[in-house]
């Protein structure tokens, strides 16, 4: 067997470990990271075989500017063992660019595609398989509050909990329950369905109708109402924005279509929030907790999602006022909001588990200082310039909806988000030349 016919065989090997990696949400992490791992060394054996090298360009140089300011705070971080397992579990934020950066050539439309779609079809698999399961325990999931459900949300009667408080516990069991039995928090997964809706919702405008158009309507209809189950406030905030957003500016709408749509728009977010759903449930809990601010011997019966995030960006802002020009380094942002949370908040709550900064733009602030945070939203504008420059929908809303919920969740930190947005902004960026215009 010649080289031509080596390479040919090894490129194809590196084409099916890309499709197998985009059916990620199925694996569990010790199998991405095999898989992941596997791929690379395969994307690295192409390049260096191959006869035309691509140039080092300022797209790579702006992926790989936030990760490597965040090594550089490894110089003044004083946990440095957690600062360095942190930048591990990372290092798939510069090893997906990197890859596609040399491999783009390979990823013509047709396999973008195909593997836009594997992905949607393991969403799919993953929350029927997590639907399944939730059937089976239906009464345990939606019974009534139990006495240590009562008690260990400080309350001593069933009958001293409003009704209100009532549907945010059940809630949160719920919710409990779909991370402990599939390893997924919510916001992940609304991330992931939010991008298959709208892949797919651009799918069934350029496709005839036919049994796959039923499909993928079928499909859009059922992460749509398991969106609205698992009450992923954020992503469904912004799937609606970004859509719109997304809408406006590819689509050759005229005046008075855009005033219908942006009415529409606007009584579909009216029925979000009035409806009886569990969604409307968190939105209500956060509209009622506005900005406040859980304090030392406060009961606990008060405690809800949103004024712990209240807590939690409160010391934000609090260790960032400190540490504003150089940040802490990345070792040392958790053991400083532990102290935030411990002596400025003394709150019984925050002693359960360790908070993140629960925003991915202050993560970099506080690692990096303002080089850090200049960095990422350097590399967050690009990725956007290059979509609407490129006429690339689907790259201008995958970074878009993720550039919203980074203002919540610290997405890089953990695989299912890490994955999710590096593999597929780097697909799209560096193979965009070869994905079709919509």
């Amino acid at each position: 067997m010649d080289r031509k016919e080596i390479n040919k065989n090894i490129t194809s090997i590196f084409i099916l470990a890309s499709l197998i990696l985009a059916c990620f949400p199925l694996f569990s992490f010790r199998l991405r990271s095999i898989i992941t791992i596997i791929w690379t060394i395969l994307g690295v054996y192409i390049f260096l075989l191959s006869d035309a090298k691509p140039r080092f360009n300022s797209g790579l140089f702006v992926f790989l500017l936030p990760y490597t300011t965040l090594v550089f705070s490894l110089f003044w971080t004083e946990n440095y063992s957690y600062g360095l397992d942190l930048l591990l579990r990372m290092v798939s934020f510069i090893v997906y660019p990197i890859v596609f950066w040399m491999t783009g050539h390979i990823f013509h439309k047709t396999l973008i595609k195909q593997i836009f779609y594997l992905f949607s079809a393991s969403t799919f698999l993953f929350v029927a398989f997590q639907g399944y399961h939730v059937l089976l325990e239906y009464d345990h999931l939606f019974t009534n509050l139990t006495a240590d459900e009562i008690n260990a949300n400080g309350f001593n009667s069933i009958l001293d909990i409003s009704q209100e408080k009532i549907n945010q516990i059940k809630l949160r069991r719920f919710r409990n329950f779909l991370i402990e039995y599939s390893g997924s928090h919510p916001t992940y997964q609304g991330l992931w369905i939010s991008f298959v809706v709208f892949f797919l919702g651009v799918e069934l405008f350029k496709n005839n109708y036919s049994l796959v158009t039923y499909v993928q309507i079928i499909t859009i209809v059922f992460l749509v109402i398991w969106l609205f189950l698992i009450s992923s406030r954020m992503p469904v905030i912004s799937l609606i924005m970004v859509s719109a957003l997304a809408i406006l500016l590819f689509s050759p709408m005229t005046g008075r279509v855009r005033v219908y749509f942006a009415t529409t728009l606007l009584g579909v977010m009216v029925l979000i929030f009035l409806i009886q759903t569990p969604l409307s449930t968190r939105l209500v809990e956060f509209y009622n907790t506005g900005f406040e601010l859980l304090r030392e011997n406060e009961a606990i019966s008060r405690f809800n999602s949103s004024n712990t995030r209240n807590g939690i960006y409160f010391c934000d802002f609090d260790v960032l006022k400190d540490n504003f020009l150089f940040g802490l380094g990345i070792g040392d942002i958790q053991d400083k909001l532990n102290q935030c949370y411990t002596h400025k908040l003394s709150l019984e709550i925050f002693q359960w588990k360790n908070y993140n900064s629960h925003n991915q733009y202050f993560f970099f602030w506080l690692s990096s200082g303002l080089l850090g945070i200049v960095s990422f939203l350097l590399f967050i504008f690009q990725t956007l310039r290059r979509a609407i420059v490129k006429k690339e929908i689907v790259l201008f809303f995958l970074v878009g909806i993720s550039s919203l919920v980074f203002m919540t969740e610290n997405i890089l930190e953990r695989s299912d988000g890490l994955i999710f947005f590096s593999f597929f902004t780097s697909l799209l960026y560096f193979s965009s030349k070869n994905y079709e215009e919509i």
